[in-house]
């Protein structure tokens, strides 16, 4: 695997949940206790990064108002580059059954501005339970829709920037419940991903022809919105690896790999105390609606669970975080290791995103820290073991020969 820079960077008292990149050196980074009285505040940061000095300074900073939760998830309009975060109201606003948990914050002239808010899902608060957050953010390539998710398993697809929902929100609610983990949109708009932990669930976005613009605004119940089309849903025991594997992230690919879809599952804790429990990588063709899906490529991506993922612009790379405190980076096309950092944070990593044009891959952590890592412009050739031996075994013969060449005189 190829050697790169890389640099740590310390952030006192911010743990970090999410991260999300402006452009190639500016980042906004989400983080702080949470709704705990911990005396952490939970803030927005806007930050640049100089990799050649590695550092990271501080441009601007957003401070959420007391009791309000901390930005577990966030994403970037890849057209106004807003900020779509994800933050639960105070417990007082919970109570009274209001929660502006998807907040939009406008960057210019580095600083963080309160835009717009909204309420995505609903759910009955009690002083007894975690109230559920948005966890998931995801814009489409042209900015036009935003996918929204939840802890309580509710998905919800909204026009951007009004924030008004497309169709009736989903609800991931079946016998044997999975935990919702991820979404995703295809480069043209046309399709949805979603995975729990146990299927995958792949949606086509078009509109019925009675849903015109003027009657989804008209309209404030979900009731009369249209319900999204589910296309393909794919059970985890499809991917015949090993037994009890379940999701936990899925990408389309980009541009050169839009035909294919990536999945990561992680394996089940051992029977046996100490035991492997490793995360793999899947790839299937996307095929068209009635057709395909069908996995091309699987392969070990960790020994221990994936807990953050992405995927670059150009659909080259994908890049994963690990529960052993590793970050690596793979071919998309073969899975071929490109490089590995292996020990990137003291804790897991909670975040991590390639910048727009993958010159830099950024990892975070709620252990205070931030890691930086240097994407080289090409890779040195890696090769599997059974390649890699193959070659050792050729060297070795022609050692011989050389021995035996010696010995016969004719050196």
């Amino acid at each position: 695997m190829t050697r790169t820079d890389h640099f740590p960077f310390a952030t006192p008292n911010f743990p970090i949940y999410s991260a999300a990149f402006v452009t190639d050196r500016e980042v906004v980074f989400g983080g702080g206790g949470g709704a705990s009285r911990s005396g952490v505040k939970n803030k927005l940061k806007l930050c640049r990064i100089d990799p050649k000095k590695q550092d990271i300074a501080t441009l601007n900073e957003f401070e959420l108002a007391a009791e309000e939760d901390t930005p577990m998830t966030m994403a970037i309009s890849p057209s106004s580059k807003e900020v779509v975060a994800g933050i639960n109201s105070a417990p007082s606003l919970l109570r009274a059954g209001t929660n502006e948990n998807c907040r939009v914050f406008g960057l210019k002239e580095d600083q963080i501005t309160l835009i717009k808010t909204a309420g995505t899902f609903a759910s009955t608060f009690t002083d007894n339970e975690d109230y559920p957050y948005q966890k998931v953010t995801s814009f489409s390539r042209d900015g036009t829709l935003l996918a929204v998710g939840s802890t309580n398993n509710q998905l919800s697809i909204l026009s951007y920037p009004s924030l008004e929902p497309l169709f009736a929100p989903v609800l991931f609610d079946y016998a044997n419940k999975g935990d919702f983990y991820d979404v995703d949109f295809n480069d043209d708009g046309k399709f949805l991903v979603a995975t729990t932990s146990t299927y995958i669930h792949i949606y086509s976005l078009a509109l019925p022809p009675s849903s015109s613009d003027s009657e989804k605004k008209s309209s404030s119940s979900t009731a009369t919105l249209p319900v999204l089309k589910e296309i393909r849903k794919i059970h985890r025991d499809s991917v015949k690896i090993q037994e009890d594997l379940t999701f936990r992230a899925v990408r389309f690919g980009r541009k050169e790999t839009s035909h294919l879809l990536y999945a990561v599952l992680n394996a089940p804790l051992p029977k046996k105390k100490g035991g492997p429990r490793k995360a793999y990588v899947c790839s299937f063709d996307v095929g068209d609606e009635e057709g395909g899906w069908r996995i091309i490529r699987t392969r070990v991506l960790a020994g221990k669970p994936v807990t953050v993922f992405d995927i670059s612009n150009s659909g080259a790379l994908l890049a994963y975080g690990c529960s052993d405190l590793s970050v690596g980076v793979i071919a998309s096309e073969t899975f071929g290791p490109l490089l590995k950092i292996l020990k990137s944070h003291e804790l897991p990593p909670t975040a991590l995103k390639f910048s727009p044009s993958a010159d830099l891959l950024l990892s975070a952590s709620v252990d205070n820290s931030v890691r930086v890592i240097v994407i080289p412009s090409s890779f040195a050739a890696t090769y599997s073991t059974p390649v890699a031996l193959l070659f050792f075994m050729l060297f070795l013969l022609f050692l011989a020969v050389l021995v035996q060449a010696y010995r016969n005189g004719v050196f």
